[in-house]
């Protein structure tokens, strides 16, 4: 049987809806002006978002690759998950500093993100390790309003 990547898949955004709390010791929302309004599964480009929903943070799964073995226990599988963590702040019209501020809030929230997956490497009882292989940081400008974006891509090696 593959490795069921949407459980895996629903773990990063249950750990993350878990860490948008004052409680937690990895507050994801640390240090920005508003805490993250929106934890959703879609695809970040196809989610329709209103200005009040931000900050919001995509989990979007990019690649899965499962092995298994013939010989012997034939259940033993080595997979790797990709996921992107897709972090978006946007300041909209009507500030001075919406283009800086949004960059720097972008900023904050995709190192409080990281330090979670840091922190907290186990996403289940399967999962071996959580490894943030790349970030990349974007803007998108559109009718004067200016969203910032960064992309993480997570790997998750599963061995069974």
């Amino acid at each position: 049987m593959a490795v069921d990547v949407t459980i895996i898949k629903a773990a990063v955004k249950t750990l993350l809806t878990e860490n948008n709390t004052t409680t937690s010791g990895n507050y994801i929302s640390d240090g920005l002006e508003k805490r993250v309004q929106m934890i959703s599964g879609a695809t970040a480009t196809k989610q329709p978002v209103m200005l009040f929903e931000y900050p919001a943070v995509f989990v979007e799964m990019k690649s899965s690759s499962d092995d298994w073995t013939q010989l012997g226990d034939s259940s033993r599988r080595n997979a790797e998950i990709n996921i992107d963590v897709v972090s978006v702040v946007d300041f909209g019209v009507g500030r001075e500093d919406a283009r800086e501020e949004s960059d720097d809030e972008l900023v904050i929230l995709t190192q409080n993100i990281q330090d979670l997956f840091r922190n907290k490497i186990t996403l289940s009882s399967t999962v071996d390790s959580c490894i943030v292989t790349d970030i990349n940081y974007e803007a998108e400008y559109a009718e004067d309003t200016y969203n910032s974006m960064s992309r993480m891509n997570l790997l998750i090696k599963i061995r069974r």
